[in-house]
């Protein structure tokens, strides 16, 4: 069960590209609410299989992959609408930090 959840909030990336739009629009929200619900089974996945006692390797491998591809994809996306500076270099630092951040859990396991 968890890893469909997890498997889900890869599956609203999507949408959540669909959704955003660089102006001022209703589906800007939308997008917002995607994004939060997808957020929410980040944790939600966790604990069913805490619960449940259905935690795995890949379940754990499946759930980061699926938190760098939310965060990256969704970065890239949106500062490809704006060229400022401003969105540039925080973004590039939190990608950088996600990566590395993999790149170390990997090495320590």
């Amino acid at each position: 069960m968890a890893n469909y959840i997890t498997i889900l909030r890869m599956a609203l990336i999507f949408p959540v590209l669909i959704f955003a739009t660089s102006y001022s629009s209703s589906y800007n929200w939308v997008a917002l609410l995607l994004f939060v619900i997808a957020g929410i089974t980040d944790h939600l996945d966790g604990y069913i299989a805490r619960k449940t006692g259905s935690s795995s390797s890949f379940g754990a491998l499946l759930d980061l992959v699926a938190d760098k591809l939310l965060i990256i994809i969704t970065l890239f996306y949106f500062i490809s609408y704006s060229s400022s500076i401003f969105l540039i270099i925080p973004s590039i630092l939190i990608i950088i930090r996600e990566i590395v951040i993999s790149a170390f859990r990997q090495l320590l396991s």
